[in-house]
């Protein structure tokens, strides 16, 4: 896994308290993270400072729960 998405994958599960799920996508990396029904506020500064660190992010609810993911882009080889 990439150094990026698996940063992303840990900060993200110790916010959550959950372990992150990482996908192997076309383009790169994908992490999705579950949310509990309650964070606190540092939680969620860690939660939105991963997001933004990676190329693409969201929000979406699936089987009733909040969860968050992020893709991070392949590395072309120099």
């Amino acid at each position: 896994m990439k150094a990026r998405a698996a940063d992303i994958a840990s900060r993200l599960t110790a916010a959550t308290g959950m372990a992150a799920r990482v996908e192997g996508i076309a383009t790169g990396t994908r992490v999705v993270a579950e949310l509990p029904d309650r964070l606190s506020a540092s939680a969620w500064r860690v939660v939105l400072a991963a997001l933004v660190s990676a190329d693409r992010y969201g929000h979406g609810c699936a089987e009733g729960r909040q969860q968050v993911w992020v893709e991070v882009d392949r590395e072309e080889a120099p």
